[in-house]
């Protein structure tokens, strides 16, 4: 067995008015509105899972009960889901005990493109939460609703406001681009923008969500002269390294490496948080390398896990994306190949 842990927060059924609450185990109506209360408090629970994978895996999912992947090799099956809580914990004034099986009964997108899950403990729904959690004092409308799952791992690469990215008319500012405007990629060609995402994480959610921390790579610290400026990516944000070390190493000119594969705690580091802040992601026709803060980093791959965003890449796209197969830009290394680079 593989055990992982992670802590899940949810707004309570109680911190939201009465049409959120819900036992539906597959939807809300499309066009159910609700508020959560300005005042709004979490609640934390902590939950145990094996799904037969080791411990730090981004295959670790939280999913509904009757999918979820027991580690013990037995079939899925509500009956044999192992998500439990290790904690006691009281929801809506009612109680829960450790044991008690957790479940993302389903997930739901609002109007507004914003992405949550109803979350069931022992049989009941018992409130909402989200990879981003919802805002206090906010009403949301559901657009579509589905079964899903979640990785408390991030795996999508963004950008962070004030990222600079190179275009036909000079380096712009990533929150002023839209689908539909021209980028630049390395190689100097104009390629269209057909979907812009963007997400509000907040410093609460880092507390649930370490995973999330930015990261910040120093001027100059990868390339003689780039980045010009520093430039704050996601932790699985690939940058694009070249050199000569990268031939001797890899017969190739030009790779990319994951930001974190990068990380030495000087150079190239975690960010400091003390604020809300929001992450961009651009997706083009095909996996591009775009310039950012003068520095080579990739787009959005078309292949990446659609689940999370699928609603709002359909609207934006009429369901016109990549294949799962589309190559990357460059050869991608692995953790232990980018640690021959920084240690070279």
């Amino acid at each position: 067995m593989a055990i992982f842990n992670f802590t899940l927060p949810i707004y309570g059924f109680d911190q939201w008015s009465a049409s959120a609450s819900t036992n539906n185990t597959v939807s809300y109506p499309n066009g159910t509105t609700f508020t959560l209360d300005p005042s709004a408090a979490l609640t934390i629970v902590n939950v145990q899972d094996d799904d037969g994978n080791a411990a730090d895996s981004p295959d670790n999912q939280l999913d509904d009960g009757f999918i979820d992947t027991p580690g013990d090799g037995s079939s899925p099956s509500t009956a044999n889901n192992d998500q439990l809580l290790t904690q006691a914990v009281t929801i809506n004034g009612q109680n829960f005990d450790i044991g008690d099986q957790v479940e993302l009964e389903f997930a739901f997108t609002t109007t507004d493109g914003e992405s949550f899950f109803v979350i069931r403990i022992d049989g009941q729904n018992v409130g909402i939460s989200g990879e981003t959690l919802p805002t206090p004092g906010t009403t949301y409308e559901v657009a579509s609703s589905s079964d899903g799952e979640f990785s408390p791992i991030e795996d999508v690469p963004c950008f962070l406001d004030g990222t600079l990215i190179r275009t036909p008319s000079g380096d712009t500012l990533i929150e002023n681009l839209k689908s539909g405007d021209l980028v630049t990629t390395l190689d100097g060609t104009a390629k269209r923008i057909r979907w812009v995402g963007r997400r509000k994480v907040t410093p609460l959610e880092l507390q649930f969500f370490p995973e999330l921390k930015p990261i910040v790579i120093s001027s100059y610290a990868i390339e003689r002269f780039a980045p010009t400026r520093p430039l704050s990516v996601s932790a699985n944000h690939r940058v694009m390294l070249v050199g000569s070390n990268v031939e001797f190493y890899f017969g190739i000119a030009e790779v990319l490496v994951s930001a974190k594969h990068l990380l030495n705690g000087k150079t190239v580091r975690h960010a400091t948080v003390s604020d809300p802040f929001n992450y961009h992601h651009l997706l083009l026709e095909d996996h591009e390398i775009l310039i950012a803060n003068g520095l080579p980093v990739e787009s959005l791959y078309p292949g990446f896990d659609q689940s999370r965003y699928d609603t709002m890449i359909d609207q934006d796209l009429h369901g016109q994306i990549g294949a799962a197969s589309a190559p990357f830009a460059r050869p991608v290394l692995r953790k232990h190949e980018a640690c021959v680079l920084c240690t070279s």
